[in-house]
């Protein structure tokens, strides 16, 4: 009688800590999964942000090279158009 209850309470002793430690490891899922979500979200903003700019860069070499060319310096607007087209645009994926 004295064996079964001892086990019993062995039982119940393990029981508890697995409860404990599973309650554990729920709570950090939860935090590494908002952890990701964070991350992906952040790199998603960060991606649109690095587009938008090469695209206002793209426009600010097309606004400088139109003012050279309005200006009747056609040459080095030229220039200034080609050197920065090669290097300035984004790549399409």
């Amino acid at each position: 009688m004295i064996l079964e209850a001892d086990r019993a309470h062995e039982v119940e002793a393990r029981l508890a800590v697995e409860r404990r430690s599973s309650k554990r490891q729920r709570g950090l899922l939860a935090i590494v999964s908002l952890a990701l979500v964070g991350t992906t979200g952040l790199g998603i903003a960060s991606y649109v942000q690095y587009r938008r700019a090469a695209v206002d860069e793209v426009k600010a070499i097309a606004a400088f090279s139109k003012g050279l060319y309005t200006a009747d310096e056609r040459l080095d607007a030229l220039v200034a158009a080609l050197k920065k087209s090669s290097t300035a645009a984004p790549p399409n994926r």
